[in-house]
């Protein structure tokens, strides 16, 4: 178990007033509160806590979008709030709703240690499903992942275009998710775990240590994204408020019906997710994801924090093309919650470029006629890719020439 079974789920979830209190004043400035929660009923039955940032305008026609976002080891949904605020204020991205949810395991759904990345990308695929039916016909998802969520995010895809018919996954966006850099670091990453704190007498002292050892660079952020990630422990005899730094990992074991210290107490505050228990499915939730990401026929954006991040085959799939790069310097590994405007700002970027190739594509449909059958501009490329490799220069020629034509229309 990742920690204590949670209570049974409810619509609205309740807290106890104290912690909810103490919650919010660790909270208060962070200025992100423009989400609805929400908890989605799975076609397995399974219940998962989910934040929605509504799309802020759309034409008569619009295309609609959901951008599903999903978070990394350790992380809640709502470390995407910054991000996913600046997204759907954006004026280039009409239509567009922002999902964020969280994975098995963290957030409120705790009551799973099976972390292995078989389960995780089947949740992400029911929950394709599930925001695309919700939202309506015609709604395309762009897969979103940070870390963990982003090798999720990438098998999903490539699994849901996989089927028959397939998933409407438009893209994949990615943050800092490399397969290369994350196998040599799970050795510095165990170590960092064990280091860290196991419980903060408040959140706001878990905001504070969070800034002062470079967990995180954003006050701002971290006065919402921190306390997320913590639960409450009840009071035990003998330890009413917790020590800081404690050694002990509070657990089940840790509380008895005789050892809680008086109805009403309140213990200290613990990470909610228990990702050490999860250590034998690390290695397997980044193996194989460079060939995964650069394989997919969609496309494809890598958000890094510098170019030294990158492993031999993304550093080759770069070069051929095959996906976008964008780099926010200065910045650790949590991006989108220490540079959230330059992560939105490469998201919106890449995402209206999509769209004007996509408009531009229906403009050339129109011009040419009914009787002219066209392939979309993300079907195009991946065509001129397979014909450069196995057809010749003849027939990759006339595809060259049917993308200049939806680019040049995409430009005006």
């Amino acid at each position: 178990m990742l920690a204590p079974p949670p209570p049974p789920v409810r619509k609205v979830p309740c807290r106890p007033e104290r912690e909810k209190a103490e919650k919010d004043d660790a909270m208060q400035g962070s200025g992100y509160s423009n989400w609805i929660c929400e908890e989605l009923q799975l076609e397995s039955g399974r219940k998962v806590r989910t934040y929605w940032w509504p799309a802020c305008s759309a034409a008569v026609g619009q295309q609609r979008t959901a951008i599903l976002c999903l978070h990394g080891a350790g992380d809640v949904g709502l470390v995407w709030a910054p991000v996913a605020s600046l997204l759907v204020a954006d004026g280039r991205l009409p239509g567009t709703t922002v999902v964020a949810a969280d994975l098995r395991g963290h957030g409120l759904d705790e009551d799973d240690s099976d972390l292995c990345i078989s389960r995780l990308v089947s949740d992400a695929l029911e929950l394709v499903e599930t925001v695309s039916t919700r939202l309506g016909p015609g709604t395309g998802v762009v897969l979103a992942g940070h870390s963990l969520g982003g090798s999720v995010a990438a098998r999903a895809a490539a699994e849901g275009l996989s089927r028959r018919p397939p998933l409407p996954v438009r893209a994949a966006l990615l943050l800092d998710t490399v397969e290369g850099t994350a196998l040599e670091g799970l050795t510095r990453t165990a170590a960092w775990l064990r280091a860290r704190p196991h419980t903060f007498r408040s959140p706001a002292e878990a905001v504070r240590w969070a800034l002062a050892v470079g967990m995180l660079q954003n006050e701002r952020v971290a006065r919402l994204t921190v306390p997320a990630r913590l639960r409450q422990l009840p009071a035990i005899a003998g330890r009413p408020g917790g020590e800081p730094g404690s050694s002990q990992q509070p657990g089940a074991a840790d509380v008895s019906s005789d050892s809680v210290a008086s109805v009403g107490s309140v213990g200290p505050w613990c990470w909610r997710a228990k990702v050490s228990e999860a250590e034998q499915h690390w290695r397997g939730w980044f193996e194989g994801l460079s060939q995964i990401f650069t394989a997919l026929p969609l496309p494809k954006l890598l958000v890094v924090g510098g170019v030294d991040r990158l492993d031999g085959p993304l550093e080759a799939a770069h070069m051929q093309g095959r996906f976008k790069l964008s780099v926010v310097p200065h910045s650790g590994h949590q991006l989108h919650e220490d540079r959230p405007e330059e992560v939105a700002e490469a998201f919106a970027a890449f995402l209206s470029g999509l769209q004007r190739q996509q408009a531009a594509f229906v403009r050339l449909q129109a011009e040419a006629g009914p009787a002219t059958a066209l392939s979309p501009p993300s079907v195009v490329a991946a065509g001129l890719k397979r014909n450069r490799e196995h057809r010749g220069a003849e027939s990759s020629d006339s595809l060259c020439r049917e993308n200049r034509s939806v680019q040049s229309l995409a430009e005006k």
